[in-house]
């Protein structure tokens, strides 16, 4: 024989069934509105990626292309001697305006100004005047300084320790003196020979 449940445990049942229903099917609808919010956050994500990587992709393609590019105009030129001249002016530049700093070596250059000595103008660079000295006294038994002029070039190795390891003093194209040290660290002065090529025109 079934038990007969009263109308008021019935209709509480009933309602309580209704809740859980409401509660599961809301719950429900949540759970997937969250799913389809990450699935389109991550879709988004993979889109903004394979944006990326695509751009960096092309950025890398003109980069390579500039490279090679560089790689060929550095070619023809090592090929046309351009860029040996190209480093030496640079390296000229930078004797001009270059220092004699302790503990570092370094190669200087300059010009006689008006009213300045080759002392004056190692002084103005910072090479110790010890030192200066030394390499003046040693030049001055073969070349006399009181023919000095203004537009003299004069070019120095200056080691770390500030001593000089050679000078070269220009007074024109064809008169050049360059002084060494050699392995007793005595200087040598020797007087270059250049060869001048004479061309003779009619006008």
């Amino acid at each position: 024989m079934t038990a007969q449940w009263p109308k008021a445990k019935l209709a509480s049942r009933h309602q309580q069934e209704l809740k859980r229903r409401r509660w599961w099917g809301g719950g429900a609808l949540v759970v997937v509105v969250v799913a389809i919010v990450i699935v389109n956050f991550i879709a988004g994500g993979d889109r903004e990626e394979e944006q990326q990587v695509g751009e960096i992709s092309m950025a890398m393609i003109e980069a390579r292309s500039s490279l090679d590019a560089a790689l060929v105009m550095a070619g023809e030129a090592l090929e046309s001697g351009e860029a040996q001249a190209l480093l030496e002016a640079r390296r000229e530049q930078e004797a001009l305006r270059a220092e004699w700093r302790e503990g570092e070596s370094v190669v200087i250059a300059g010009q006689l100004q008006p009213d300045q000595s080759v002392y004056l103008a190692l002084m103005g660079r910072n090479v110790p005047e010890a030192a200066i000295l030394r390499v003046l006294t040693a030049i001055e038994e073969d070349f006399d300084f009181r023919r000095s002029r203004p537009g003299d070039k004069w070019r120095a190795v200056v080691n770390e320790d500030g001593s000089v390891e050679e000078f070269r003093y220009e007074t024109s194209p064809e008169d050049v003196w360059i002084t060494r040290r050699d392995e007793e660290g005595k200087y040598i002065v020797e007087e270059l020979e250049i060869d001048v090529d004479v061309r003779t025109r009619k006008v």
